[in-house]
């Protein structure tokens, strides 16, 4: 029998926590079953600074465009974040499908808005630690209810019971002087975000050997205070359109150029 492997010390692991509330969100989404048996998903939203639960929602299943909706309207009750963690799932990112059906409708969101998305290794559930470790936490207090939820609606009334508790009167022990995650999010200024970069605003560098679109030149840039001046064309021209060369006629650069035979019979 081959020996059980050791679990790896959590002496090992790095920390990491965002310095401000809003510089990084993180997202996953876990199953519970109702009281008739039916499985549900639910899916969370977590301030990686504050512990702050920013959206907790149940759902039949998660998909693509639930995952957007529920960051969009996050979006409008804390603001945008700097940056966004979560795990390989396709709700959250496409990068390990192969390249098939292209970015799914959070990345284009993200992209959209200019927040930097970030993904966790494969097989590195330590990775949303935080995240996980809430609803390990929302599981346990939803199980230990005495009636259990035979309905979405019942759920999330669950749901939100135990967020207003987490976030409003329960201390965390990670948070300083085991503070509540509401007054470290409310009392803390949030992190600023990257300006956006749009390429399609920028504006397009005006070329020499082009024309304006009405038939107008281009406004000519002014040329450089130096001796050469820059060729206009950025590519060469094309094999066809090159103009013949004409071969140079070949020199003696000799000093003493060979002197001519004298004709034969003198």
């Amino acid at each position: 029998m081959a020996p059980t492997p050791k679990k790896r010390p959590r002496s090992s692991y790095i920390r990491f926590e965002a310095a401000m509330p809003g510089g990084c969100w993180q997202a996953d989404f876990t199953h519970y079953r109702l009281a008739g048996g039916a499985d549900t998903e639910i899916l969370t939203w977590l301030d990686d600074c504050t512990r702050y639960a920013l959206s907790v929602t149940a759902h039949e299943r998660v998909t693509g465009p639930i995952t957007q909706g529920t960051f969009k309207a996050a979006c409008d009750r804390h603001g945008i974040p700097a940056s966004t963690l979560t795990d390989n799932g396709l709700v959250f990112t496409t990068r390990l499908a192969g390249g098939r059906g292209g970015k799914n409708a959070l990345e284009h969101e993200l992209a959209r808005l200019g927040v930097t998305q970030k993904n966790s290794r494969p097989n590195r559930p330590t990775t949303c630690g935080k995240v996980e470790r809430f609803q390990q936490t929302m599981k346990k207090h939803l199980a230990a209810q005495a009636s259990q939820p035979a309905t979405l609606a019942e759920l999330q009334a669950l749901i939100d019971a135990f967020c207003s508790e987490y976030n409003e009167r329960g201390p965390h022990r990670s948070l300083p002087h085991h503070a509540t995650p509401a007054a470290i999010y409310t009392t803390r200024p949030k992190a600023p975000r990257r300006p956006h970069r749009n390429h399609r605003s920028r504006p397009r560098p005006h070329r020499h050997h082009r024309q304006s679109r009405v038939g107008h030149p281009a406004p000519q840039q002014e040329t450089p205070p130096h001796r050469h001046r820059p060729h206009p064309r950025r590519h060469p021209r094309p094999a066809h359109r090159r103009k013949p060369r004409h071969p140079r006629p070949q020199r003696d650069h000799r000093r003493n150029p060979p002197r001519a035979h004298p004709r034969p019979g003198l």
